[in-house]
């Protein structure tokens, strides 16, 4: 099967849109792993908003502030899953070497899209642990 340059144009934007990707998931991550106290400094506040949008860094805080947020942990397995009580339903946000949350945004401006980095959801659960404002529940 021959490519023509049209589908070979398609394949080499799509790689390094996928690159661009990983870096800026690479700095958001480096960004994440530095907060180390229970407030966010103002540089912390700037420069996740400029990752992440300041509408999905303000609903991520609104969600930690209103105590939306909760982990839920499996006693039997030690499985860990969070629980977000958002506008709409309950999200849920899984943690690992892929990040998911079931929620729309995720789905569609996340993963297909990949206009955004993380949905709200998932920001607040990331500052959530490193804040230690998570509240754990032990499930059977």
């Amino acid at each position: 099967m021959a490519v023509n340059s049209t589908q070979s144009n398609e394949m080499e934007h799509s790689i390094i849109a996928q690159r661009e990707q990983s870096d800026f998931e690479d700095i958001f991550n480096h960004q994440i792993d530095q907060i180390n106290s229970p407030e966010l400094t103002e540089g912390q506040i700037q420069a996740i908003s400029l990752l992440c949008g300041s509408e999905v860094l303000i609903a991520a805080l609104e969600l930690l502030d209103l105590k939306l947020v909760r982990r839920l942990l499996a006693i039997k397995n030690g499985t860990m899953i969070y629980e977000i009580h958002g506008n709409e339903a309950v999200y849920h946000v899984q943690i690992g070497l892929r990040n998911s949350c079931n929620c729309k945004t995720f789905l569609d401006r996340v993963i297909i899209n990949s206009y955004q980095l993380v949905c709200s959801h998932l920001l607040a659960v990331k500052i959530g642990t490193k804040i230690n404002s998570i509240e754990t529940q032990e499930i059977n």
